[in-house]
């Protein structure tokens, strides 16, 4: 039964009038990259629309920004700003488009992409000047290499799986531009 479904689902007729299987594979490509996976959202936001977002005087953005889970329920987190369940939904929809950041995901999750996540990816002579930084009181130049992490991720983040979602939304699944991967690489030799 689910075969002879999924058979249903992924045949299109082209416009030479003949069946094609694409057409599932692009929308369950769609579905599994943007609400599934996030990476719609995670590949696009800035931390100004974090920031822009946190700052929001708004029932919502305070209960989301102010929960410690590390999953979000949208019930919950109704009952927290005290709406009704439609209000975060349409919200949800609203800033996903205004700040690209889905509230479906947690603020820690945010926080954490913008500041641990860039140590993490650093290289090991970037780690190795931190280090070195840490260990002796150097707040200037400890910033400034947080501050290269910070921008070296989000560039990469932005531009690499960005692009990856973005080409298998117009249909380019599987297809990397790798002129745009080698130019996101700070790694490069």
């Amino acid at each position: 039964m689910v075969g002879q479904a999924v058979e249903v689902l992924g045949d299109v007729v082209t416009a030479q009038h003949k069946l094609s299987r694409f057409s599932f594979g692009h929308w369950v490509a769609k579905k599994v990259l943007c609400e599934v996976l996030h990476l719609d959202v995670i590949a696009r936001f800035t931390r100004s629309d974090l920031d822009e977002l946190v700052g929001q005087n708004d029932a919502i953005a305070k209960a989301w920004r102010a929960s410690s889970s590390l999953s979000v329920n949208l019930k919950a987190l109704a009952k927290a700003a005290k709406v009704d369940v439609q209000t975060v939904y349409n919200r949800r929809r609203e800033w996903r488009r205004m700040y690209r950041i889905d509230i479906a995901l947690p603020h820690a999750f945010y926080l954490t992409l913008v500041t641990v996540s860039p140590v993490d990816a650093m290289d090991a002579e970037a780690r190795a000047a931190l280090s070195e930084t840490l260990s002796r009181p150097d707040a200037q130049r400890t910033f400034e290499l947080l501050g290269e992490a910070a921008k070296d991720l989000d560039q990469g983040r932005r531009t690499i799986i960005g692009s990856a979602v973005d080409d298998a939304q117009t249909g380019k699944l599987g297809k990397f531009q790798v002129q745009t991967i080698e130019a996101a690489n700070p790694c490069r030799a």
